[in-house]
Formats: structure tokens, sequence, C-alpha cells
């Protein structure tokens, strides 16, 4: 075997094993954040048996914690993430850990930035409005 060979030979191996490593590190980047995130590690943290909230029982909390000027409404969009809407705040939360970061859990930004943490009960009725389908 020539030296020009072994080098194609190990230039191809090289090539072929970055190839698994950059599309096992795109695999396991997206499985933190893509079809919910952690939301699932928080949507057991609450008793929703009795409670049964409805996007109006929410509004408010997302309309004066999240969705001000500067955050996530529909002019400022802070990392992308707008909460103004329904839509928008169901989106999200199918997209993102948007229960990590409002519970401040390890590894997620926690929110709202700058403002006490959600109250148990603020946290408990948008839980049990995602685990009752966001209805």
């Amino acid at each position: 075997m020539t030296t020009e060979t072994t080098n194609i030979i190990i230039t191809n191996t090289m090539r072929y094993l970055l190839s698994i490593l950059v599309l096992g590190a795109f695999l396991v980047s997206c499985d933190k954040h893509e079809h919910g995130g952690d939301n699932h590690l928080y949507s057991d943290n609450y008793d929703c048996s009795d409670t049964i909230p409805t996007y109006e029982d929410v509004k408010i909390i997302f309309n004066t914690s999240c969705a001000t000027t500067g955050c996530h409404n529909a002019s400022s969009a802070k990392h992308g993430i707008k909460l103004d809407t329904k839509d928008n705040v169901v989106k999200n939360f199918e997209e993102h850990s948007m229960l990590c970061v409002i519970n401040h859990g390890e590894d997620c930004e926690p929110m709202p930035i700058g403002a006490p943490k959600l109250t148990d009960e603020e946290i408990k009725a948008i839980t049990c409005w995602m685990n009752h389908g966001f209805k």
C-alpha cells in the first residue's frame, strides 16, 4: 500500500468519524430544547385533578409577568419568544422549557428577570393549564 493510499484512507476515516460526532452533538442538543424541552420534568409538580384552568385564567399572569415591554410582548420578543397571545404561548411551551424557567430550574434562565418568581398558585395554574391541553 502506498503512502498516498494510506493518507486517503485516513482522511476518509477521519471525515466519517467527524460526521458521526457532529450528528451526535446535534441530536443531543435538540433533545433538550425541542418538543417542550424539560417541561415534562415539572408537569407533575402539582395535583391538577381539582384545577382545570383556561387561557383566560392564566392570561393575566402572562400579560403582567411575561408579555411586558422589553421582554416577551409583540414588539420586544426577547430571544424570539412572544407570549402576547394564546397561540404564541402554546407554541413556546411546545418548543421551549417554559416550566423550567418559571420554576427557576437548573440549567434554565429564571423568569421573570428582574422580578420575583411567580407564586406557587400562578405556577400551578400555568402547569395545570398545560397539563389539560392548553384549553
